[in-house]
């Protein structure tokens, strides 16, 4: 297996001088602050996911070439950032990096995608050294620099991947990295659409996360991430099983996968009632 490695050498080189771009962007972000303009910040990260398709490594869902290549920048900034935006929590955006990877390297082994399987083994290795650390009450951070490199490597991996297997009876496993990032991509979705309709700038942060409100609805900190946790790993499992479903499975996991979204929509909106508001309690005899 390994006398093939250098049928995927230029695609590794790419992802690593990407992640290294990715780092290097979010390092000066650290280093400089409010100095760092967000459109240089931005401009870093267009040009490491280009430096992806460069080398390779593209989305092929579109007819046109250059359809796919804007749906893939689109797709690596976009989860990019959506890490870097998750990071709000001591072990939050490491954690849920760890599970979706825990799930890919599930699909990629039984799909056959060996090399991709020890990328992502590395990847998760490299998490869990440093979650040990960054669990609440966490002694060391992400920092910009490593949100960023862990949503980027993330979404390079997910375009590396193969979802679609001989058995598959249509095209909606190509919708498996959407689901298992669905967490950080809702997140940052709905925080989003927040900040716009407050009239603020979509890049300064605040407490509106699905963290922040599951802590509101009276959850500690740990317990708030676990949930998160439990939430990625449940999507991303029934993601898992649609290489090979029929149309009926498919369909079953779909509708699993749009309740959990409803779950956390409703838990991203919902405003917690305070003892005393609403209606008087009734008088108990």
């Amino acid at each position: 297996m390994l006398q093939e490695a250098y049928r995927v050498e230029a695609k590794l080189l790419a992802m690593m001088l990407g992640g290294a771009l990715a780092f290097g962007v979010g390092l000066l972000d650290d280093v400089l602050g409010n100095r760092f303009k967000v459109g240089f910040k931005l401009a870093g990260q267009v040009l490491a996911a280009v430096v992806l398709v460069l080398g390779g490594i593209r989305t092929d869902i579109g007819f046109y070439e250059p359809l796919n290549v804007a749906l893939t920048i689109v797709w690596v900034v976009g989860i990019t950032n959506a890490f870097n935006l998750l990071d709000n929590m001591d072990g939050l955006s490491a954690g849920v990096a760890f599970v979706a990877s825990l799930v890919l390297l599930l699909n990629a082994w039984l799909l056959g995608e060996f090399f991709i399987s020890l990328v992502l083994v590395a990847f998760m290795g490299s998490l869990l050294g440093f979650l040990v650390f960054n669990w609440h009450p966490a002694s060391i951070f992400l920092g910009d620099c490593g949100s960023l490199f862990i949503g980027y490597v993330l979404a390079s991996l997910t375009l590396l991947e193969r979802y679609v297997s001989h058995a598959s009876s249509s095209y909606f496993p190509i919708l498996m990295p959407v689901l298992v990032l669905a967490v950080p991509l809702l997140d940052t979705a709905t925080v989003v659409v927040i900040r716009i309709r407050e009239g603020r700038p979509i890049y300064v942060g605040d407490r509106r996360h699905l963290s922040h409100r599951l802590v509101s609805l009276g959850l500690s900190p740990k317990a708030a991430v676990l949930v998160i946790y439990l939430v990625t790993f449940c999507l991303g499992l029934g993601a898992v099983s649609l290489a090979d479903a029929t149309l009926g499975d498919t369909t079953l996991v779909l509708l699993q996968s749009g309740a959990f979204v409803a779950l956390i929509l409703i838990l991203m909106f919902f405003e917690r009632r305070e003892p005393g508001d609403g209606a008087p309690d009734k008088a108990v005899s």
